[in-house]
């Protein structure tokens, strides 16, 4: 798109290839992986995928672009919710890979309790491995959860949150991480963690023009979503099926509640490439 504003937008929401025909001038570019599936069963909150902004040089060619899916929702029997998939910009001074945020914790459900307060140790969040890592995914929040944490974060988002302790709200898991905002792991927040924007993306790109936003944690309350695209976590009474983190924006799915049928988690939202360059 040529939005008026003497630039022009390349948006990916796919794979695809990017050519340059000609010409040396500078090109901006954000690339952002998928976010973080939401856990089952009083589920904390998926991680924001990576936010990895920067500048190149036009150099000619066509360059493949992959676009990360959003993680899937933790199952039942304790299964963590999904990691983001990757997103990758390969190019002459790259490749520039965003790495996936890490899948919310879940509850024991079906599986019983395990060591660390959740089957096979997936009740903590899911961490986003390093290098350009994004945002860890929040810990599930049953009430046996005392050595549960957020998942760490990579050096593009931040660490997951810890469950919802009974003074703050009834058992309800902690929120994913975001790439403005996250943990530390062991800090009590129900909300995902805000995601972070660039003074040139525009309202359309993502939510608000902001990315990589942590998902809310599931279970009594609703944990609210950061902005950036992800999405709420689910209480007893929240709408059964419930929708997801965006597409496009990197954003953490929401934890799941216990009990009425509403114990599943939803999915992170898919990645995206943004470049833009002057016109």
């Amino acid at each position: 798109s040529t939005p008026g504003n003497g630039y022009k937008y390349h948006v990916f929401t796919g794979s695809g290839t990017f050519t340059i025909s000609s010409g040396n001038s500078d090109i901006e570019y954000i690339v952002v992986a998928g976010g973080g599936g939401g856990g089952w069963d009083r589920g904390g909150g998926g991680g924001g995928g990576a936010f990895l902004p920067g500048t190149l040089q036009a150099t000619p060619g066509s360059y493949d672009i992959t676009i990360g899916g959003g993680g899937s929702s933790g199952q039942p029997g304790g299964s963590r919710g999904g990691s983001g998939g990757n997103t990758t910009f390969t190019y002459p001074t790259g490749p520039f890979v965003a790495k996936g945020g890490g899948g919310g914790g879940s509850g024991p459900g079906q599986g019983g309790i395990g060591p660390n307060g959740g089957t096979s140790g997936f009740a903590s969040g899911g961490p986003s491995a390093n290098p350009n890592g994004g945002s860890g995914g929040g810990s599930e929040g049953s009430e046996w959860g005392t050595n549960n944490r957020g998942g760490d974060g990579g050096t593009r988002g931040n660490p997951g949150f810890k469950w919802g302790s009974p003074s703050q709200t009834t058992y309800t898991g902690g929120g994913g991480g975001g790439a403005g905002s996250g943990g530390p792991n062991n800090t009590s927040n129900v909300d995902g963690g805000n995601g972070s924007t660039l003074p040139w993306l525009l309202p359309s790109h993502g939510d608000s023009a902001y990315l990589s936003g942590g998902g809310g944690g599931g279970g009594n309350v609703v944990g609210a979503a950061g902005p950036g695209g992800g999405a709420a976590g689910r209480s007893p009474t929240s709408p059964d099926p419930a929708p997801g983190a965006d597409d496009n924006t990197g954003g953490g799915g929401g934890g799941g509640a216990g009990g009425s049928g509403r114990t599943d988690g939803t999915a992170g939202g898919s990645g995206v490439v943004i470049l833009r360059y002057a016109v």
